[in-house]
């Protein structure tokens, strides 16, 4: 628990734990939380001097968290491989939802599709999008050899002037610094090919974990409170943000940060999600598209790689003392009670996830669906229903393979109802291509999957439907 009034009032600078937080990159708002937990006082109430150190190039976090020079760190999806990869690294919380990452491009030079980055020289750095952008390119069939990968530099201007093709970019930052620099932009984003990680994700070690449990959740919970404060006072924050060292200096202005802090809420959806929330099963879909694809050579287990700042309690030895004070009976009532309670706050959180969930459907590009554990169609989002030209309320309720929403063709049906009932047997996903009409009658090439959301016990919850429209890549390679 955070230390009681009376206790804040009591510390001094040298009670306080010294901890070291290693940002990814130069001060902006996309570290507002960590700056607010500090300004705020959140650290300090928790016990704790934080000394933030700003990113560059030449500081990855995750080499300084793994140096010992850092106690954590805030990276991206390279954390994952370098777990994979055995590397003694615990997730604590992942700020955004979605992927930051895309490639960008000058428009007039006529990249919008991976097809097109064929024989271009692309800047990108290896421990910031490179990993999301070869899993891309993989999963679009598009061999990396065919792409010439440079170092990053940096610079915008090799861009601006056609030193290169396309770079590595942070969708809340580098499109607006291009406009400001009179140039247009276009980008490719990772999301829409079926590429969509967890961003900007808060780090440490197993050693750290093992050695002081109770400053990681201190740190943790103070860090979230920084973020619901900057998300709620975001121009208190770029008030601040500018009076930092450097940040003026490297040409950031108000409209870059007000601009950076409007794009940052899509990718954090803090309305919708609590933040910093993660989920045991994307990161291990996470760790499937990196296999899938050939950027690891096989998944290993991610057991330990998640951290829970709020574990729940082992009360076997409390039932073992009440059963030895006698008192079975009072036990079995209080069970009973316990049990209801249980119940009714799971149903609650089922309920509040279904809602949550329905909700991110429509914060992608894909055409996505939501199915009940016996296949019956709960949400579709908006770019489905624009695909298809359908009303939600004609397909809502039906069986998935009954409906209009996808089921074209008597061979369609089947195989609908084939996979349906392959997740509801314990397979987790399934995936095939398929063609389908848009609704002007128009055919698309589909890449289509159904996957398994998978609750206690391994109990389906739900079925995620998704479609990417892959008719330029397949006119591509039949080119």
């Amino acid at each position: 628990m955070a230390p009681s009034g009376a206790l804040r009032a009591e510390l001094k600078q040298g009670d306080l734990r010294k901890v070291r937080l290693q940002l990814k990159w130069y001060h902006q708002f996309q570290f507002a939380g960590y700056y607010a937990a500090q300004n705020q006082g959140f650290f300090t109430e928790e016990g704790l001097e934080v000394e933030i150190l700003e990113g560059a190039p030449d500081r990855p976090p995750l080499g300084t968290v793994l140096a010992g020079k850092a106690d954590f760190g805030v990276t991206d999806s390279d954390v994952l491989l370098a777990r994979l990869h055995g590397e003694p690294v615990v997730v604590c919380a992942a700020i955004f939802q979605h992927s930051p990452y895309i490639l960008m491009a000058r428009k007039d030079a006529g990249i919008f599709k991976p097809s097109d980055l064929v024989n271009k020289r692309i800047m990108v750095s290896n421990d910031q999008g490179e990993a999301e952008l070869r899993a891309m390119l993989m999963r679009e069939g598009i061999p990396t050899q065919r792409v010439e990968m440079l170092k990053h530099s940096w610079n915008n201007e090799d861009l601006i002037e056609r030193r290169v093709d396309a770079i590595s970019a942070y969708a809340t930052v580098e499109p607006t610094q291009m406009r400001q620099a009179g140039v247009e932009p276009s980008f490719i984003r990772f999301s829409d090919y079926g590429v969509d990680f967890y961003g900007d994700t808060l780090f440490t070690t197993e050693e750290l974990v093992k050695k002081d449990r109770a400053l990681v959740t201190s740190f943790h919970r103070a860090a979230m409170r920084g973020w619901h404060y900057a998300m709620e006072h975001p121009e208190q924050l770029i008030d601040e943000i500018l009076a930092m060292p450097g940040v003026q200096q490297r040409g950031l202005k108000r409209e870059n940060l007000e601009i950076e802090a409007k794009e940052m809420k899509p990718l954090i959806l803090p309305e919708l999600v609590d933040i910093g929330h993660m989920n045991l099963g994307r990161w291990e879909r996470m760790a499937g598209t990196f296999q899938e694809t050939g950027v690891v050579p096989i998944r290993a287990s991610l057991a330990g790689f998640l951290f829970d700042p709020d574990p729940h309690p082992d009360m076997r030895p409390l039932f073992w003392g009440v059963s030895i004070l006698g008192i079975l009976g009072g036990l079995a009532v209080l069970w009973t009670l316990e049990l209801r309670r249980q119940v009714d706050l799971r149903t609650r959180q089922v309920r509040e996830g279904q809602e949550k969930l329905s909700a991110l459907l429509d914060n992608t590009f894909q055409l996505q669906g939501l199915l009940d554990p016996e296949g019956r169609l709960l949400e579709t989002n908006r770019t489905a229903r624009e695909f298809i030209g359908v009303d939600s309320t004609e397909v809502l309720g039906r069986h998935f393979w009954e409906t209009s929403w996808w089921s074209h063709s008597e061979m369609e049906q089947s195989r609908l109802r084939d996979a349906v009932k392959a997740i509801q047997e314990g397979k987790e996903t399934i995936r095939y291509e398929t063609a389908h009409p848009d609704k002007k009658g128009v055919m698309h090439d589909i890449d289509f999957s159904i996957r398994a959301v998978r609750g206690v016990g391994r109990k389906l919850l739900y079925m995620m439907v998704e479609g990417r429209d892959i008719t330029e890549r397949k006119k591509s390679d039949r080119d």
